[in-house]
């Protein structure tokens, strides 16, 4: 008897376990299937992913003025270059921010700083990011001997400073 009593327990087991697979929503046969067709919220399949676009350009030129550690912290000095404006000077300690720009490291021993601009990193350098001098800044040479200098041209006046006699007070002397 107990050998029929299994048997019937695992054909309703099984019988179970096939309706229960007609059930289920991803049938052809759901309930539910015509919500989903009906589209009540108006969904719409996710759009495919695109690549990300590459960094914007920063919109400021920033020059690399300087670097300072006086005052017991690192400050970089920075001139601003905005289109169509006069360059702005800034000089700003690390975590310090002007507008939209950000310092954010500063290597004085390599000569380097990190800054935000505008959201995009940078890396400055004197090499690439420095002031450049103009030719117009460099001091004139010495001037040429007067075996170099071309014929006809009078080599510079000379002026001489006179001399004065220092007048140093009298000290008298003890007498004995």
């Amino acid at each position: 008897m107990m050998r029929g009593a299994n048997t019937l327990v695992f054909l309703l087991g099984l019988s179970f376990c096939v309706v229960a697979h007609a059930a289920s929503p991803d049938s052809a046969g759901s309930p539910y299937q015509a919500i989903v067709e009906r589209n009540v919220f108006g969904l719409k399949p996710p759009a495919p992913a695109e690549e990300a676009p590459p960094p914007p350009e920063p919109p400021s030129k920033i020059t690399l003025s300087g670097i300072t550690t006086m005052l017991g912290n690192k400050r970089a000095l920075l001139s601003v270059q905005v289109l169509n404006k006069p360059p702005e000077n800034f000089i700003l300690a690390e975590g310090q921010r002007d507008g939209d720009i950000e310092v954010l490291q500063i290597d004085e021993i390599a000569g380097t700083v990190k800054v935000s601009n505008h959201g995009v990193e940078q890396l400055l350098d004197f090499k690439t990011d420095g002031a450049k001098l103009h030719p117009t800044a460099v001091a004139p040479p010495h001037p040429a001997p007067a075996a170099a200098r071309p014929p006809g041209v009078p080599p510079p006046p000379t002026r001489t400073i006179p001399t004065r006699t220092l007048r140093i007070p009298s000290i008298p002397q003890p007498a004995h």
